[in-house]
């Protein structure tokens, strides 16, 4: 191999050894640096040189001698010309090699003319060698011959060549000597802190700016439209300077043109921030021309708001244009988009907040078609989306919304990739930000998901995901079970607990709370049972509810059958009505875990049925539930033992059969075409009477089943499994296949028979197999249905699926026509609930929104003349002119509006009952008239309403005007109410208006919120049942607008008045209706319910607000089995009979006996104003209360030690010392001498049941000065007194007397219970 070296100096000797290599002449000294490799010649300053190398392929096959050479005339070793290169050697130093090129194409001729003369080789510097201010390099020495290392000496020879520091005089040495007395003195700290101080002020003032800035926004020219574009395109290039730019900046470039700008010529991105800083600082110099004032810097915070909106605007155009442009293209655009607003957002250029807030919100967009761009987006501002929590809690439910919507998806193949973006994102948040994850509003909805998106097999994640359970747990507005409280028994415990499950119901959770406070199962089972049948709480869901409850405790290895028995026997003493109890028996039995069996062998085992000689519903629970419970589904030998044990305890099967066979005979006379062929199916007005659904309620809860099961099955064989067959053979391909046949009033009488039976789970199965049904009045009155009773389908499970079945329909129906947009309606109110899937209720209230838009009505404005000759001719005309003119699509203004309703409602009002037929035709006619422009219809309406409150004479009662509207959804029942209020209100309306005049509006509102009486309101069944949920809704929405009213009517009813007026406003309100949502709010909302009604008429001083108070406390405290002869018909023919006891004694003694964990709130109450009306009464009066008061307590002291405490806990201080003296002389009178056998018992009893007396009126009871030392004294005698007794017979040995205690042992034991 041939190398050719540069050295410095060619007086320098050679050297060779016999294998090749070459190197320079002396001894290798053990400091000297290594041999040099092959081809290589190292300085003495231990660098590597310049050396060519020739290629393999040209190498000689002898290695060739070394010589210097000037760098004038190089021996080449090829014919191409050398290329400089840089490699590494094996020290890190920099090694300069030239490999020679090969040779070029033989030269043309007239290359050969030119100048073949040598020329001198110039060695060029590296274009990477470091360059020094002075534009000196770095490490590069060319050879010029005058380099301290071009003269070659023996030193160098032996040690090589290094460069020797050159230190001042006096720095040879370190600074330690010097520095160390100074330290070591007491001042040394503070001296070398001054130093220090003073050299951090040098540096910071050297580092300041001192110059005033002579900078100046460029200014702003118009410009023609092609010089424009030329500054634009000059912009984009990089090679033009700013500084030639910055002479002038073109003028009306600015906002979204100046973005749009930006992104169509490519303009790099920081040339657009300098253009940006240009336009807006010309802006805001603008805006602070006019002065310093608030208002202007109100218009630079408005600026930047706008600047942001348009940035914003900006992204969401280029995003939105996915689809319509190339993919190229598109993606370019939205990278330069993305680029310019992070450069925007990182230069400060932006309103952060607002620009945070978008992307949250398109973050929060449920269309996951944005995702990928989200989260992208996201990596950019990763870092502030997470340093502020209030953007972090909004990122972290955005991501865990995102994934839920992803799991919840039919596709979610398809979204399997973002979902594990989506992981990784979420799991990051976790473990460095936890902060973020506290989410205790919405954890229960995001728990799952966040422990189905992290890896909880790592380590670390799962004690991050546990923290962050912990701190949203203990966080969570959810009741706590606190076993440690003294003051709450379990039992009060688990009622709140279900009392406070709502909707959508975990039943995993309450099982736990509850498990928590009861650890007993049976106790909890009982209480849970006792909590779904009692009449003092309102729902049907609540017995759904605890089956549900009853068969997870089944599955977890819970005993049912002890526990429910147990319940059984003492359902006497429990506040409940029993077809509750047997509905709720019957569902554990379809559910199999209720033994029927067993159930026999228990009443045959203890002889319960031997005293019994009849079967009816009066008897005990645990005895009527033999001819109650379901038998359909046992088998035939547990059938002949049931009937077996029926007969013998004189109940007739046979009857029962009968009985049965009857009802199917009714129920198929009214289902023609369903259950019975030989029937035509019922007509638009088939319903069945009163006396029918008499009968039909009489039935027992087996002869429910079996007719619910038979109604079931006939459904079910109504859905068309395939297409008929016509004439000739031929398959009718128009009928859809799986479809119901059912017809609207077919299902409305199946509902109402399953409603009246109250089978809801039969319903659900009826339900979800109507769903396929064509017909838009059953679609809307499916999803009516559940809205009307959510509670009980969203325990079942069963409201989201049929969401989803009339939501599939609903698409699948919307190809082939147009959907009703009542039925559109009906599906959004279902979709409104927690329960369901808020996916589905986006979508749906996005078509709603847009419904209009879909299908317009906006061809011609509808001509005044028109429509009034219409109405001018018949009712058929008119009705068939306006449906032609909605059908059309047409518009009106605002006063033909106007014009058409007020002669709509003139009729109306003229008409007044005379025909009910046209009535009604006219308030379809306003209805139909509102979907022309709704909000000045809602105006015309209110206004119409005000005016019907002033005639009341002239017109019907409110609940035949506005029946029909509320029901169609024309009027609201919240506007009615509302502005009856504020009419009631009026001070105004009080002095015009005579008290009857008020009275009857206020009993005419009840009516229209709570009336029963439909005859003459001309409504249909469906009409109706639509009534009903407006009601509800109105009751669960405004629950303070109905207790405001209640408490208006109360106020009039007070005052004298007419008798029939009042007597009708007192059986409104003490209606079923009222008291079931006055017993709801007592539990849901206490507060509203104590602070809006039975607080104010508390403290009333009028004895017949008191009274009545009195009265309506008593209805809410009702615990009889069946409450309809407390709230039916005969409480209104007797209105005026005040049903509280006139004694306060005797309404003490009550009291106590209604006083449970159920009623305590209550009770409460009425004990306060018991114990408010006797102030001032004779001491005898007040005496006798509060023996009263102690013997009712003292007799079940032990069951109810809490009830009583909370009880003694609302009595004021004057009525608690009474109480506790009372209980002081009973504990003193119980310590009696002699001890006799037969009151030893007795006094023990009482004695506890004082001290737990005294112990209760504790905190309402301040300390009086000497009571203590009185009490003392007095115990301190007593006790004396007994120890001398037993001293006594001890010593003298006597024999006791029968009537004593017999022996010292007793004495002793009587002493240690004292």
């Amino acid at each position: 191999m041939e190398t050719f070296a540069l050295r410095d100096d060619d007086s320098r000797t050679r050297g060779s050894s016999g294998d090749g290599n070459t190197g320079i002449a002396g001894i290798q000294g053990p400091l000297d640096p290594p041999p040099p490799a092959q081809g290589t010649v190292l300085n003495s300053r231990h660098k590597r040189r310049l050396g060519f190398s020739a290629p393999t392929q040209h190498a000689s096959p002898a290695a060739q001698p070394m010589s210097f050479v000037s760098p004038s005339t190089i021996q080449p070793a090829s014919r191409g010309p050398a290329t400089p290169t840089i490699s590494r050697g094996p020290l890190g130093t920099r090694q300069k090699q030239f490999k020679p090129q090969t040779s070029k194409p033989t030269a043309t001729p007239q290359a050969s003319k030119r100048d073949a003369r040598p020329k001198p080789y110039v060695l060029e510097v590296p274009p990477m060698a470091p360059v020094y201010p002075n534009k000196k390099f770095s490490d590069f020495f060319p050879w010029k011959g005058n380099h301290p290392e071009d003269q070659v000496t023996e030193a160098q020879a032996r040690s090589g060549q290094y460069d020797k520091m050159q230190l001042a005089a006096g720095k040879l040495t370190i600074g330690r000597p010097q520095l160390y007395p100074i330290l070591k003195q007491k001042n040394g700290l503070s001296t070398l802190s001054s130093l220090f101080l003073s050299v951090l002020e040098k540096r910071q003032n050297y580092s300041r700016i001192t110059v005033p800035s002579t900078f100046k926004p460029p200014p702003r020219v118009t410009l023609a439209d092609h010089k424009r574009e030329t500054w634009l395109r000059d912009l984009a290039n990089p090679a033009v300077s700013l500084r030639r730019l910055s002479r002038t900046i073109p003028h009306g470039v600015r906002g979204k043109a100046l973005l749009d700008q930006c992104s169509s010529k490519n303009i790099p991105p920081t040339r657009a921030i300098w253009f940006v800083r240009c336009v807006g600082a010309n802006d805001l110099r603008g805006l602070k021309r006019k002065g310093a004032s608030s208002l202007a810097f109100g218009n630079e915070a408005r600026w930047i708001k706008e600047w942001t909106g348009q940035v914003i605007q900006f992204i969401d155009k280029a995003a939105s244009e996915c689809g319509s442009l190339p993919d190229t293209a598109w993606k370019k655009k939205m990278i330069y988009a993305l680029r310019l607003s992070a450069q925007l957002y990182s230069e400060h250029l932006l309103d952060r907040t607002a620009f945070l807030d978008w992307y949250l919100s398109l973050l929060e967009n449920p269309n996951l078609d944005l995702l990928p761009l989200s989260l992208l987006i996201s990596s950019i501002y990763w870092k502030d989306l997470l340093r502020i929590r209030r953007t972090g809690h909004r990122f972290a439910e955005a991501l865990l919304g995102k994934a839920q919507l992803i799991m919840e998806s039919e596709d979610v193949d398809i979204y399997l990739p973002l979902l594990r973006r989506l992981s990784v994102l979420i799991t990051d948040i976790l473990i460095s930000h936890r902060e973020s994850l506290i989410i205790p509003r919405n954890w229960a909805r995001y728990k799952s998901i966040l422990e189905s998106c992290v890896d909880t097999t790592n380590p670390q994640v799962e004690a991050c995901l546990q923290n962050v359970i912990h701190r949203n747990n203990s966080l969570c507005l959810s009741p706590k079970p606190k076993t440690s409280d003294p003051t709450f028994s379990p039992q009060r415990l688990v009622i709140d607990i279900l009392d406070s499950a709502t909707m959508p119901y975990d039943f995993d959770k309450i099982i736990k709370d509850c498990v928590a406070v009861i650890a007993d199962h049976s106790l909890f089972v009982q209480c849970l049972c006792e909590w779904a049948v009692t009449s003092l709480r309102v729902g049907l869901y609540r017995v759904y509810l605890a089956a549900a409850i009853l068969r997870q405790e089944a599955k977890a290895g819970t005993a049912l059958q002890e526990p429910i028995m147990t319940f059984l026997e003492r359902f006497s003493a429990v506040p409940g009505n029993k077809s509750k109890v047997y509905l709720l028996i019957s569902e554990l039995v379809r559910a199999e875990k209720f033994s029927l069996p067993n159930y026999m062998r228990w009443l045959i085992a203890r002889g319960v049925l031997r005293p019994f000689t009849n079967m009816d519903k009066e008897q005990p629970c645990h005895v009527r539930l033999l001819a109650e419970l379901p038998f359909a589904g046992a088998s035939t030998h547990a059938k002949n033992l049931r009937n077996s044990l029926l007969e013998g305890a004189g109940f007739s099967t046979t009857m029962e059969a009968q009985t049965l066979v009857d009802a199917k005979k009714l129920v198929s006379s009214r289902l023609g075409g369903l259950l019975s062929q030989a029937i035509p199916p019922p007509g638009p007005t088939s319903k069945f009477t009163t006396e029918e659904l008499d009968f039909l309620r009489a039935l027992s809860r087996n002869q429910m089943t079996d007719i619910a099961l038979w109604i079931r099955s006939s459904v079910r064989r109504h859905i068309v499994e395939g297409a008929p067959v016509g004439p000739n053979n031929w398959r009718d391909l128009t009928v859809e296949v799986g479809i119901t046949a059912i017809t609207l009033q077919q299902f409305l009488l199946v509902r109402k028979i399953l409603e009246e039976f109250e089978d809801y789970g039969i319903l659900s199965d009826v339900l979800k197999m109507v769903c396929s049904s064509d017909i838009s009045g059953v679609l809307s009155s499916i999803a009516d249905t559940v809205s009307y009773n959510i509670e009980t389908f969203s325990v079942l499970g069963s409201a989201n699926d049929i969401l989803q079945l009339l939501f599939n329909r609903y698409k699948k129906l919307q190809l082939r026509r147009t959907i009703e947009k009542y039925v559109l309606a009906s599906f959004v109110d279902l979709a409104s609930f927690l329960v369901c899937n808020q996916e589905i209720r986006r979508q749906l209230q996005h078509d709603l929104a847009i419904y209009d838009q879909r299908h317009p009505m906006a061809h011609s404005p509808v001509s005044d003349n028109e429509f009034l000759s219409v109405m001018q001719d018949g009712t058929a005309d008119f009705n068939e002119e306006l449906d032609r003119l909605l059908q059309n699509g047409s518009t009106i203004d605002k006063q033909t509006l106007t014009r058409l309703f007020e002669s709509i409602v003139s009729r109306v009002e003229t008409l007044f009952g005379d025909n009910a037929a046209y009535g009604r035709f006219s308030f379809v006619s306003l209805m139909k008239l509102r979907q022309l422009d709704a909000s000045s219809f809602d105006i015309l309406m209110n206004n119409w309403i005000n005016r019907l409150f002033l005639n009341i004479s002239g017109r019907p009662p409110l609940l035949h005007t506005f029946a029909i509207l509320i029901a169609g959804s024309c009027v609201d029942l919240g506007v009615v109410v509302k502005s009856a209020l504020q009419f009631l209100n009026n001070p105004s309306v009080g002095m015009k208006l005579p008290r009857s005049t008020v009275s009857e509006l206020t009993a005419q509102i009840l009516e229209l919120i709570v009336g029963e009486a439909f005859d003459g309101c001309n409504l249909t069944d469906q009409e109706i049942y639509s009534l009903k949920r407006k009601r509800q809704t109105f009751e669960r929405n405004s629950p303070g607008v109905l207790v405001e009213i209640i408490y208006r009517s109360i106020e009039l009813c007070a005052a004298e008045g007419s008798f029939d007026l009042d007597s009708r406003i007192r059986g409104l309100i003490i209606s079923k209706p009222i008291i079931h949502q006055l017993r709801s709010l007592s539990t849901s909302q206490p507060s509203l319910l104590m602070a809006n009604l039975l607080e104010p008429l508390s403290k009333n001083s009028q004895p017949a607000l008191l009274k009545w108070l009195r009265l309506l406390i008593d209805h809410l405290l009702d615990d009889h089995d069946s409450s309809g002869s407390l709230l039916g018909v005969h409480i209104v023919t007797n209105i005026w009979v005040d049903l509280t006891d006139p004694d306060a004694d005797v309404q003490v003694s009550r009291l106590l006996q209604l006083a449970n964990d159920f009623s305590i709130r209550l009770c409460q109450l009425k004990m306060r104003i018991i114990f408010d009306g006797q102030r001032g009464g004779s001491p005898s009066s007040n005496t006798n209360i509060t023996q009263t008061f102690f013997r009712g307590i003292a007799s079940d002291f032990k069951q109810k030690a809490t009830v009583w405490s909370d009880l003694v806990s609302v009595l004021d201080e004057n009525c608690a010392r009474h109480i506790r003296t009372h209980a002081e002389e009973q504990f003193l009178q119980s310590m009696t001498l002699p001890v006799s056998v037969e009151m030893n018992g007795n006094n023990e009893y009482l004695a506890r049941a004082s001290l737990a007396v005294i112990e209760a009126t504790s905190t309402n009871v301040r300390a009086a000065s000497g009571n203590g030392q009185n009490i003392a004294a007095a115990l301190v005698e007593k006790l004396n007194m007994l120890v001398q007794y037993m001293m006594h017979h001890q010593e003298e040995g006597e024999s006791p007397k029968p009537t004593e205690a017999v022996t010292g042992k007793d004495m002793m034991s009587e002493l240690r219970t004292w």
